[in-house]
């Protein structure tokens, strides 16, 4: 679902930027901030293997799982 979301706003953005190449886009950093960005993400990464390590919140994977809402909000 996300990864639709996400593969529609890219091409949008694709054929934008291919059809006029001089277009300046002026708002990208408002899609860091986009939930299926920040969602896909979380899930991207804790998804990979090896990601047992604390991060330098001192935080794993695991604890971040167990709150997964408030995480996700609070990356928004």
């Amino acid at each position: 679902m996300y990864q639709a979301k996400i593969a529609q706003k890219q091409a949008e953005l694709a054929k934008k930027a291919y059809e006029n190449s001089t277009h300046r886009f002026t708002d990208l950093y408002s899609l860091m901030h986009w939930n299926y960005w920040i969602t896909q993400a979380a899930r991207l990464v804790i998804g990979k293997s090896g990601s047992k390590t604390a991060g330098v919140d001192k935080q794993t994977k695991d604890a971040f799982k167990e709150c997964w809402d408030e995480e996700i909000s609070s990356l928004v």
